[in-house]
């Protein structure tokens, strides 16, 4: 984040530094392609203040703009269930009767269970799971501050579903989430979400959002995902991309703040 009242050299400076950064790293890691993403929920970048140009374009990368669903949080919680379609109401219902428990996450070993939900999750849809250790590092550096929140969803003890959401000057994002098949058919991930936003609600956030949105998507599971999370009442906001590729090396998965 730029602070206000910066000179275009001031701001040149800044970003010819960033990238140099970004190369290093690149180069350092042995990754041939560096792509960075500006959330909707940037505090410069929120549903009320959105503008049309990519502030990323200053990096002379090739950027990206598309879609995310945002939900507002302002209205009460009567009107916050109005405004979810008729599949996810019914879906928290059969999930609430079902009798799963929603708790915060307290500790490593809440961290291990969501890496065994996340590797169960991935291998089931044909993804290759992240590393232990990326999560591992969200939740030391990210945890304490309360910036990362993980909620875990268990069904007689054992942990079943689990969400990951990143929590930020006044705004929400679902950032990862995970679930055993055989209870997201009985709605455990529809309760989790709607649980986590009356949660931010209740912590005086505003903005909460649910992911990115991919309705026109090829693969039929991109699809299903955005139709699940656009039924939880939304308005479309932007998600700012830029990328830029260094000397072809290897491929590997690096995650490093730049500053």
């Amino acid at each position: 984040m730029l602070r206000d009242g910066l000179s275009e050299r001031q701001r040149s400076d800044i970003f010819r530094a960033l990238r140099e950064e970004i190369d290093a790293v690149a180069a350092e890691t042995g990754a041939d392609e560096c792509w960075m993403q500006l959330s909707p929920l940037a505090p410069n970048r929120l549903p009320d203040r959105q503008v049309a140009v990519n502030p990323l374009e200053e990096f002379r990368c090739e950027t990206v703009q598309t879609q995310s669903y945002v939900v507002d949080l302002t209205p009460d919680e009567g009107q916050l269930w109005k405004g979810l379609a008729g599949r996810a109401r019914n879906a928290i219902r059969k999930a609430e009767r079902e009798g799963y428990e929603i708790t915060l996450a307290g500790s490593k070993a809440d961290v291990d269970a969501y890496y065994a939900l996340h590797t169960v999750t991935y291998r089931r849809t044909g993804a290759t799971p992240h590393p232990q250790a990326f999560f591992q590092n969200i939740w030391d550096r990210l945890g304490p501050p309360g910036v990362a929140n993980l909620f875990m969803a268990r069904h007689g003890g054992e942990a079943v579903a689990a969400i990951n959401v990143a929590a930020f000057k006044g705004a929400a994002v679902y950032w990862t989430g995970a679930s055993l098949e055989e209870h997201a058919r009985n709605g455990v991930n529809n309760l989790l979400l709607w649980k986590t936003m009356l949660w931010a609600k209740n912590n005086g956030i505003r903005w909460y959002e649910v992911g990115e949105a991919s309705p026109d998507a090829e693969d039929p599971k991109l699809r299903g995902l955005s139709r699940f999370k656009r039924s939880f009442g939304f308005s479309w906001c932007r998600t700012s991309r830029a990328g830029s590729c260094s000397t072809p090396r290897r491929r590997r998965f690096v995650t490093r703040p730049i500053c």
